[in-house]
């Protein structure tokens, strides 16, 4: 294997390992159990993920993972609890139908908020801050 040599001005040397002392120094690479890695750089790093990930299995002639599909809270949970959360829980006929929600708006404290007027997905606090006190449903 090829390894750079620190000591002798960062110069590439050929080194034959035997297999015991191969994954001994593989191993030193293996967080224990509950550790996380964190990856900052590499392929893996968040900027421009997708793009590098579709040329890697374009390179090795592999098929490109599908994209994720985001399913509405609404649909996760019949899935996972096997219940409609949309349902009456008084009637148990009719649909419920977002109309508002409590949002932080730092410069007006906790307000309900028309839904209609709600950034779609997760907002950044700073589209939170762009909500006009307009859209709020107290004046």
């Amino acid at each position: 294997m090829k390894v750079e040599d620190y000591r002798d001005g960062n110069k590439q040397k050929l080194m034959t390992l035997s297999h015991e002392e191969f994954l001994r120094r593989f191993e030193q690479h293996i967080l224990p159990k509950r550790f996380v890695k964190i990856r900052h750089s590499g392929f893996l790093s968040h900027q421009n993920k997708n793009e590098r990930l579709e040329k890697i299995c374009k390179q090795l002639k592999i098929a490109i993972p599908p994209p994720k599909v985001e399913l509405p809270v609404v649909v996760l949970a019949a899935i996972k609890y096997g219940v409609d959360i949309a349902q009456c829980s008084v009637c148990k006929t009719g649909r419920m139908q977002l109309v508002g929600s409590f949002v932080n708006i730092s410069a007006h404290g906790v307000r309900l908020v028309n839904a209609e007027n709600l950034p779609r997905g997760r907002a950044s606090p700073r589209a939170m801050k762009m909500l006009d006190k307009s859209l709020l449903f107290e004046k």
